[in-house]
């Protein structure tokens, strides 16, 4: 899908888009830095777009591990099946908020890696929670919640959910891109 088709999907639903653009390749290589996806087996996406970072994850998973790959816009979801044919990526047409149905689903009890780059600021405050809540949960004990927003707004809701936040900043993206490195807390997240 191109530029053009995205910043279409943009105007149509800022919402549910996010930004103007697909993720640049600086945003991607910084997102993937931050996780060992070569020992992954299990490794969920939120909101994939254009693939840019999908292909990214998929080109270092090894063999036998699962690409899960949430989305809720029906063209992106057409073009990921059409676009990304791979043995190991499997496409959600489904909310975020469902992962640890979905995965159970699929027979695994968790998974190493999360990554999303839904644009949690602009959505609703319940679904935010909710899906903040579903990824804590679908994560295993040492797994990872990697993502990227416009703003540092999330920071401290992450912080109550997962404890450990890591703070990295892209410049290079367009707009800028704060990234965030969550690991997952031992105890339960706050029910607030």
């Amino acid at each position: 899908m191109g530029r053009r088709r995205f910043f279409s999907h943009f105007l149509r639903n800022p919402r549910q888009v996010g930004s103007v653009t697909p993720s640049s390749r600086w945003l991607c290589r910084r997102l993937l830095g931050a996780a060992e996806l070569s020992r992954c087996e299990c490794v969920v996406e939120y909101g994939p777009g254009t693939a840019c970072l999908t292909r990214g994850i998929l080109e270092r998973l090894p063999p036998g591990a699962t690409l899960f790959a949430f989305e809720v816009n029906e063209e992106f979801v057409r073009a990921l099946r059409d676009d990304l044919p791979h043995p190991s990526l499997a496409v959600v047409h489904d909310s975020a908020e469902r992962v640890v149905e979905h995965l159970a689903a699929a027979g695994f009890s968790g998974a190493d890696c999360v990554f999303s780059g839904i644009p949690f600021t602009t959505m609703p405050r319940d679904l935010r929670l909710a899906i903040l809540r579903a990824t804590h949960r679908a994560l295993k004990p040492s797994g990872k919640f990697i993502l990227y927003q416009y703003s540092p707004y999330l920071l401290g809701r992450l912080r109550e959910v997962f404890g450990d936040v890591r703070v990295e900043f892209e410049p290079r993206n367009i707009p800028p891109a704060f990234c965030f490195v969550c690991s997952k807390r031992v105890a339960s997240p706050p029910a607030s």
